[in-house]
């Protein structure tokens, strides 16, 4: 039986289908700053509604 360092060391030198560690970490890293962003916009979201800019602004008068 293989232990999956073992396993991941057969991905990443192309001997096993899968995804390489390299392409792990990326994606581990972008989904970090995924949750980073949208508790940054949820902070936003927050601020403008207590200022009352979550109003939408009219664009112009119609014909």
């Amino acid at each position: 039986m293989s232990s999956k360092w073992l396993r991941q060391d057969d991905i990443d030198n192309g001997r096993r289908p899968g995804r390489v560690s390299e392409e792990s970490a990326e994606l581990h890293a972008e989904r970090r700053r995924i949750r980073e962003l949208e508790s940054e916009l949820e902070i936003v979201r927050k601020v403008a509604k207590f200022l009352g800019e979550d109003k939408p602004v009219p664009k112009g008068s119609t014909r």
